[in-house]
């Protein structure tokens, strides 16, 4: 009897926030050389992210091989008939990357990935990521994984909280880096004890900590910025840099237990670059007659956050999510026609009637006509003194997504600057002008992510051009000998495969679900839970 082949295998290292920005010119210095390897032996090139380039749309993108438009997420809350809640694995409503594979008898491990909590049942395990409360201990498929693993390996860290701590002394910062290392570290060891007990045909695990080092230390480590040269800069790439390098010798440990037929995808949701200023659009859209509030109430608001009072009358939203319900009650929403939305959304939302809950604009020709108006006034929106624009592009929300939510997402993406501005939705309309210099934030998001492959089936030495991250899901399952379902917005990257291997032949596509149904209004979160992931949010600047 022939020996029957083993089946093709894939782990995925997501790297949150990953660029290349940074890593390349490290990867040539030598101090990352598993990663300058996989380069070299593999393949590498830029990944294309969300619009906007949000974790919540980015890796739920990933996991679905489908735009927002399908899946459903475009932010971190979603809309529900009791108002906001946080996006859950079950706000996704598209099939996930792990549901095809189970389907397909394939043992799957999913570690640390955004969008996941609660986890679901799958033909493997799943350990959810960000968004999970922190001290749960029942938050795992199967339910008892937690205790187990813990047992063989120690804590493991769900969140490590940054805001603030990097405005400390040296000694602050580094008790911050060190906290960071020890959750990889901890993750880590997870890894290989479930690699070792609990096999699988499909690996993923996600490391934040780049993530969230950039957010607060960008400014001292990209060469661009007028703090690099301080010795400021100097003292924080020498406390931070060793992050990169201890994510470098993780993938190194992995890549020495790849066999033949396993391929080593490393991926980021987004880039990174510098973030510069707070645009203040609500108050823009004021000056056009197009916001309003109720200035008194706006007083009363100010008076109770100095006070102290906020939290003792603030009401709770569904699930208790708070975008800030005191702010919603300034808003003199009868003259009202557009608003904000939160940071991480970088969107407008048209008041329409019918949608909006004191919706005036009419569907229609006025709704058409006031998403133009904005647009055109955006587009010739100028920095002040100058003739720089401010806005790069304004996108009606069909211009970016399609399928069956579309109608979730805002009226009017912006971007401005390369996201190195970004909207924010205030009602204090403290000062003058419209924007506002960040003097605490150091870094936030871009499009360009990274991508990189490495093993038998992978091309040698080839940069990748022109791939999203929505291609990934499909490309994972044609390296896995899958069909690839006929749904997925997502390419397989072809260009990518070594001659005459395995996954050098034609893509095979099937009919498969579109989307699925599942319950994304019922209570994820207690008060409690919500309110700590509300804060978590905070710390990384997208409330």
């Amino acid at each position: 009897m022939k020996e029957q082949k083993e089946s093709p295998k894939v782990w995925v290292v997501g790297l949150d926030g990953a660029t290349f920005d940074l890593l390349r010119p490290w990867m040539d210095e030598g101090r990352l050389p598993n990663l300058a390897r996989i380069a070299a032996e593999g393949v590498y090139g830029l990944l294309n992210s969300t619009v906007p380039p949000v974790t919540a749309p980015a890796w739920s993108s990933f996991m679905t091989g489908v735009n927002p438009g399908k899946h459903g997420v475009f932010d971190f809350t979603t809309q529900s008939t009791h108002g906001l809640t946080w996006v859950s694995s079950q706000a996704v409503q598209a099939p996930k990357l792990w549901g095809i594979l189970s389907q397909h008898d394939k043992q799957v491990g999913v570690i640390n990935v955004p969008v996941t909590y609660p986890a679901e049942a799958v033909n493997g395990y799943v350990i959810p990521g960000f968004l999970t409360p922190q001290g749960a201990t029942r938050f795992t498929y199967p339910l008892d994984l937690y205790d187990e693993m813990t047992r063989a390996v120690g804590d493991y860290v769900i969140n490590v909280k940054i805001a603030g701590r990097e405005k400390g002394n040296k000694a602050a910062t580094r008790t911050l880096v060190t906290e960071i290392k020890d959750a990889v570290a901890r993750r880590e060891a997870a890894i290989h004890y479930l690699l070792n007990n609990h096999p699988t045909d499909f690996m993923m695990v996600v490391f934040m900590s780049l993530d969230k080092i950039q957010h607060v230390f960008w400014k001292y480590l990209d060469p661009r910025s007028p703090l690099y040269d301080t010795p400021e800069g100097v003292l924080y790439r020498e406390l931070t840099i060793p992050c990169y390098e201890q994510i470098d010798a993780v993938v190194g440990r992995l890549m020495a237990r790849i066999d033949e037929q396993t391929t080593l995808i490393l991926m980021s949701d987004h880039g990174f670059g510098t973030l510069e200023k707070y645009v203040d659009l609500n108050r823009w859209l004021a000056s056009r007659g197009l916001f309003r509030v109720h200035r008194e109430k706006v007083l009363w608001r100010e008076l109770q956050r100095r006070l102290g009072l906020k939290n003792r009358v603030m009401p709770q939203l569904h699930g208790g999510v708070a975008t800030d319900p005191t702010k919603t009650t300034c808003v003199d929403w009868a003259n009202t026609r557009a608003f904000c939305s939160e940071i991480s959304g970088q969107g407008i939302f048209i008041n329409l009637r019918g949608r909006e809950p004191q919706g005036i604009v009419e569907p229609g020709a006025e709704y058409d006509q006031l998403r133009d108006q904005i647009i055109r006034d955006l587009t010739y929106w100028r920095e002040p003194g100058s003739d720089r624009p401010i806005v790069d592009r304004v996108y009606k929300r069909e211009e970016l997504y399609t399928g069956n939510y579309v109608n979730k997402a805002p009226d009017l993406l912006v971007v401005m600057r390369d996201y190195s501005y970004l909207l924010f939705n205030s009602v204090r309309f403290i000062g003058r002008g419209y924007l506002r210099n960040i003097n605490d934030a150091s870094g936030f998001h871009r499009r360009e992510g990274l991508f990189m492959a490495w093993g038998n089936q992978i091309a040698s030495g080839h940069e990748v051009k022109g791939s999203e991250i929505i291609d990934l899901a499909p490309t994972i399952l044609h390296l896995m000998g899958l069909r690839v379902p006929q749904a997925m917005d997502g390419k397989v990257l072809q260009t990518i495969f070594a001659t005459g291997s395995a996954a050098d032949r034609p893509v095979i596509y099937e009919q498969a679900p579109e989307s699925i149904t599942t319950d994304y209004e019922k209570d994820v979160y207690s008060a409690d839970e919500a309110e700590e992931v509300r804060k978590r949010l905070s710390d990384l600047g997208y409330l």
